[in-house]
């Protein structure tokens, strides 16, 4: 087993010990018309349940993500939160977080405001997501 493998089993475990349960969604919008200039029929939802754990702003890990990124700080509003990259039931996640993304079932929906994907000799180990109103 390689580290990447040691890892990502290793983050898993700790988000399903320390996670909430939560529902990751992505809504596609209907089909484009470029007769009316809008879309026709309903978006759809295509769910995914994930562990997620908020980080409070004066953890370390909460700085070592900003620092990983870039960042020194999140705007007034938004939290932070780890996700694990894969779903409640083991199997792969058929998507990655991108922005306008939901988390539903932590007491509230938010949305994804940012996300980065951690990688470990080529192992997607978790997303550290920005999330907010």
């Amino acid at each position: 087993m390689t580290y990447g493998n040691l890892l990502k089993d290793s983050v898993i475990r700790l988000l399903n010990d320390m996670g909430e349960s939560v529902t990751f969604r992505r809504t596609a919008k209907g089909t484009y018309n470029p007769a009316t200039g809008g879309t026709d029929g309903a978006g759809t939802d295509d769910d995914e349940t994930v562990k997620l754990v908020f980080i409070k702003r004066r953890d370390r890990l909460a700085d070592l993500i900003d620092n990983a990124s870039g960042r020194t700080m999140v705007d007034r509003g938004k939290r932070r939160a780890l996700m694990a990259a894969q779903q409640t039931n083991g199997s792969a996640l058929t998507k990655t977080p991108e922005t306008e993304d939901q988390l539903i079932g932590v007491g509230d929906a938010v949305t994804v405001h940012e996300s980065q994907t951690f990688r470990v000799s080529g192992n997607i180990v978790a997303d550290a997501l920005e999330v907010g109103d």
